[in-house]
């Protein structure tokens, strides 16, 4: 070789290292200021210890080593350039794997380009915040093994089929499911670099069918579990993203394919780039053999040059930003800032993003961060707010159903003083997510509070073993001995001077409404509770008219609140959207309440409201297109954030009004009406919304069933709900309306039929379970009747929700009364009564009382049978 040539392959060295170095150095930049590894430690939230007890955990299953592996290296994600670092490591270590494999497949270099697309694909995924590092360091060993055995002089065919299922086996051990990826691989090489046809198949069914035979002899691990990592989707995605993503306008399905593709892609990546690039002559040769272009000599090793870099790079940068998720990373900036007491920050990102994704995380911490600002009474509906979403502080069935809400909510109730929600719900979390490093923070405080030190020091030792949280609790157990923890803390603080004595604390049974009543009942100047309370019922009152009188006497209470820095009055007005309320309540007629007698309403908010009038009117009479649609324009840009606008529209910030003349309109308005229990007029606007939508929309049908069921038109009613059903099988309204209009009937043995069907479609609905153990415990007539089953039904209903329904309840002391436990049906109606009364239905506490003195006089409750003179059904 010439001085001149070896001086021209030491500058072609130099270009490829200095173009792997800009484009890995790209490729951290983006990771660290567009993707920001923080948040994907906030979203994951690895959990590791130290310890040889933690890793055991992790040695008795299929790639439990890699997963203990990210673990450990997932926790430098929580510091932005550590995080950046690793996963920028790892990205590169798979790169050189990938171009290893290549090489070996082709038997002679490629293309940089070729090996550098991994790092694209795998800054794709993280751009989605879903995406585990699991797999890139399952996909790194798994790499490695295959370049190992492909390295390996191992002999002819027969040698390198009796040693694959060993290198496969302790493959499997080391990265579960991935092993799957490495049977394929090789397989590819031994059929395009060696032509074993043979050997290839088998190596590629073997590795396939190595999980699965795992997954038979094992009691522990699923067939599913037993593929982990390679799936395109991670286990229990599915589940989390149809409960808890329900975006409207993104469908949680859509958000799933985009990462099911991307992972797909890596995946299929691998074994296409080794067939594509050992056959790459013979593409040539056919391009330029359909391009009729005479045969050419290549000339040169593969290397980057102008041509090629700069549509590599920008084909890469449009990839990346067109799949980084911008909203998604938004969402998490908002949970991020709450966990660091940001709220400024929560604030300010939560304004920038679109109405239609605030779900029900966002909207809750964006509540705890107006309290905080001091603007929760004046821009609650500057945010928006959706009738029916239960944001504020979820609880019962929804809590139940959504266990990440477990753990913002006993942050919540930590925070308002409910020591007994607080320690629930904190210890349900820690059941379901493990030692999560916040949770155990929180644990320490809410034992720390209830006076139990030594299980708070108990929990700080275990967060010590914590590699990142190691000096925080060291400095917690510094300060617990000294005694400054409880001033030096803010949250412990606060709580300490608002907690409920443990008698008077609030149980599972006892609604939000109520629990927010204890907490100021006990300690009246808890500005939060009583805030949290008025939004409460500002939020309600929009289908529940009785909240408004709740708000309008609460308000007695702005007097109770002082101002820590004056001293003086803490609200020396009412706020805008407490008077917003008042003035709604005026305007029908009510008047201001005498708590109020020495505060004057702002004559600016009355003005607002007269405006608002004005242009809803116009809005209304607008026949012309043009003009609704700018009486909408118009109405949207001057009140879409006033309490006046949520209680006309049921939402506030509304992106698109929609019109009068919409189903989705005509079918919000009729399910509000049917709540007042205003049913002629929630019937018309059903039958207004199926005129517009056709015979296609379950919801509707359903509307019209529940409405002609209360208005006594039976036959009509059943006809509907069955419609509803034959549209939407999975309808649990519309099975609840049909089994009530057939009990109506006396068709009971129908009804039980419906119900039955029902749960075998909707197993997990407990509102049907609860319906079909009432109709088992107290129809009419005795062949109808099964008292211990509808008792096994109450029971599990009462036992899997957090807080459950005075029905609920009521249900069960019939269950318990058919079966002739009447001391406890007596009990357990005595508590549904109570529970009824705390909720503000004194009827239905009174209907429960009257069934609770037949047993307490040993007779059960029974439905009474038609006044048909037919035979019973």
């Amino acid at each position: 070789m010439t001085g001149e040539t070896q001086q021209r392959s030491r500058q072609t060295r130099a270009v490829s290292a200095a173009v792997f170095l800009a484009l890995f150095a790209l490729f951290g930049y983006f990771l660290r200021y567009a993707i920001g590894p923080p948040l994907l430690y906030y979203q994951h939230c690895p959990v590791f210890l130290t310890g040889a007890d933690y890793l055991k955990g992790f040695l008795s299953r299929p790639g439990g080593l890699a997963e203990y592996a990210t673990l450990f290296l997932d926790q430098f994600t929580f510091h932005p350039w550590a995080g950046t670092v690793v996963i920028t490591g790892v990205t590169v270590l798979v790169c050189l794997c990938t171009r290893a494999i290549l090489v070996a497949a082709r038997g002679e270099r490629v293309h940089p380009a070729l090996w550098y697309l991994p790092a694209v694909l795998l800054l794709m995924l993280h751009g989605q915040y879903d995406y585990k590092l699991m797999t890139s360091v399952s996909l790194l060993v798994t790499l490695a093994c295959a370049v190992g055995w492909m390295k390996l002089p191992l002999g002819g065919t027969l040698r390198r089929l009796a040693l694959f299922p060993v290198a496969a086996v302790v493959l499997y051990g080391l990265v579960g499911g991935m092993v799957v990826l490495f049977g394929v691989v090789c397989g590819v090489f031994e059929w395009v670099r060696h032509r074993r046809v043979v050997a290839g198949v088998v190596c590629m069914l073997f590795a396939a069918a190595l999980p699965g035979a795992f997954a038979l002899v094992s009691y522990e691990i699923g067939a599913l579990e037993a593929y982990a990592p390679l799936l395109p989707f991670r286990i229990g995605v599915v589940l989390r993203y149809s409960a808890h993503l329900t975006v409207p306008g993104v469908p949680p399905l859509e958000l799933l394919s985009r990462l099911m593709t991307l992972r797909l892609v890596l995946f299929l990546f691998f074994p296409l780039a080794m067939v594509a690039s050992a056959n790459r002559h013979r593409w040539v040769r056919l391009w330029r053999r359909i391009a009729r272009r005479p045969a050419a000599v290549a000339t040169g090793k593969p290397r980057w040059t102008v041509l090629s870099l700069i549509p590599f790079l920008i084909v890469s940068v449009v990839l990346v930003s067109w799949t980084h998720d911008r909203v998604r990373k938004k969402q998490l900036r908002v949970g991020y800032y709450a966990q660091h007491r940001n709220w400024k920050g929560v604030l300010m990102v939560a304004s920038s993003l679109p109405p239609e994704r605030h779900d029900s995380y966002v909207m809750h911490e964006v509540a705890k961060g107006l309290y905080h600002a001091g603007r929760l009474p004046d821009k609650l509906f500057a945010f928006p707010q959706k009738v029916g979403v239960d944001s504020l502080m979820p609880s019962g069935l929804w809590e139940s159903f959504h266990d990440a809400m477990l753990l913002k909510n006993s942050a919540l109730w930590l925070e308002l003083g409910a020591m007994n929600c607080a320690h629930r719900s904190a210890h349900i979390a820690h059941e379901l997510y493990g030692d999560r490093p916040e949770l155990l923070k929180r644990l320490v405080r809410i034992h720390l509070l209830e006076g139990d030190v030594e299980l708070a020091r108990i929990l700080l030792r275990r967060l010590k073993r914590n590699p990142v949280q190691r000096a925080s609790a060291e400095a917690w157990l510094e300060r617990i001995d000294d005694g400054s923890l409880m001033e030096s803390d803010e949250v412990l603080r606060l709580a300490s001077s608002r907690m409920l004595t443990p008698a008077a604390g609030p149980t599972r049974l006892t609604p939000p409404e109520a629990r927010l009543e204890r907490l100021l009942a006990e300690h009246k100047d808890n500005r939060m509770a009583f805030e949290y309370l008025m939004a409460y019922h500002l939020l309600c009152s929009a289908w529940l008219p009785a909240c408004l009188d709740k708000a309008a006497q609460a308000l007695g209470r702005l007097d109770d609140f002082r101002d820590e820095k004056t001293g003086g009055p803490y609200y020396r007005g009412i706020p805008q959207h407490y008077a917003e309320a008042m003035i709604v309540r005026e305007s029908q007629g009510k008047g201001l309440p005498a708590v109020l007698a020495h505060r004057k309403l702002d004559e600016k908010a009355r003005a607002q409201f007269a405006d608002f009038q004005r242009r809803l009117a116009l809005f209304r009479s607008a026949t012309d297109p043009d003009a609704k649609s700018e009486a909408q324009r118009t109405l949207v840009n001057s009140h879409a954030s006033s309490y006046f606008f949520y209680r006309e529209f049921l939402y506030s910030v509304a992106p698109v009004l929609e019109t009068a003349e919409t189903p989705a309109a005509h079918r919000k308005l009729a399910s509000v009406l049917a709540r007042q229990r205003k049913y002629d007029k929630a019937l018309g606007h059903y039958r207004k919304a199926f005129s517009l939508a056709g015979d296609v929309d379950g919801q509707v049908h359903a509307g019209i069933g529940y409405c002609l069921l209360h208005l006594g038109r039976l036959d009509e009613s059943v006809a509907a709900s069955r419609r509803a059903v034959a549209i939407n099988p999975k309808s649990a309204a519309a099975y609840r309306n049909l089994a009530d209009a057939l009990e109506l009937q006396g068709t009971f043995a129908e009804s039980i039929r419906t119900l039955t069907q029902a749960l075998e479609l909707i197993p997990e609905d407990l509102g049907l379970r609860s319906d079909l153990a009432g109709v088992l415990a107290t129809a009419p007539y005795a062949h109808l009747r099964d008292g211990s089953r509808a008792l096994r039904l109450a029971e599990a209903v009462c036992w899997e929700t957090d807080s459950p329904t005075p029905q609920m309840l009521d249900v069960l002391a019939a269950a318990y009364a058919e079966t002739g436990r009447f001391k406890s049906a007596a009990e357990t109606a005595r508590q549904a009564a109570s529970l009824a009364r705390e909720t503000g239905n004194a009827a239905l506490a009174q209907e429960i009382d009257r069934r609770r003195a037949l047993y307490l006089k040993g007779i059960p409750f029974r439905i009474a049978p038609p006044r048909t003179g037919l035979p019973p059904k």
